[in-house]
């Protein structure tokens, strides 16, 4: 039961960072011009600073250092993902 709940966790945060991460990155440095540095205007940093903070709350409530481990190393996962993507990008 811990690893069904762990995946779900895990999973969750993933995609809830990942698209927090790509929607709040463009739009926070447009509300005012104190959020245009990085992390915030930076889609991998950004993506990276939830997924790390989520996983540090979610292991919080329920009180498992695996979560948080895996949080972590799963920021780090996402932080090279989301890099490697927006590298490949072509911007005009």
């Amino acid at each position: 039961m811990d690893t069904i709940i762990i995946a779900v966790t895990m999973s969750l945060t993933a995609i809830t960072s990942l698209y927090w991460g790509s929607v709040l990155s463009i739009r926070l440095p447009e509300i005012d011009k104190r959020w245009d540095r990085k992390p915030f205007n930076c889609r991998p940093c950004f993506t990276f600073h939830l997924t790390w903070l989520l996983s540090v709350l979610t292991a919080a409530a329920y009180e498992s250092l695996t979560i948080l481990l895996i949080g972590v190393a799963m920021a780090f996962i996402l932080f090279l993902i989301v890099k490697f993507i927006d590298n490949k990008k072509i911007t005009k």
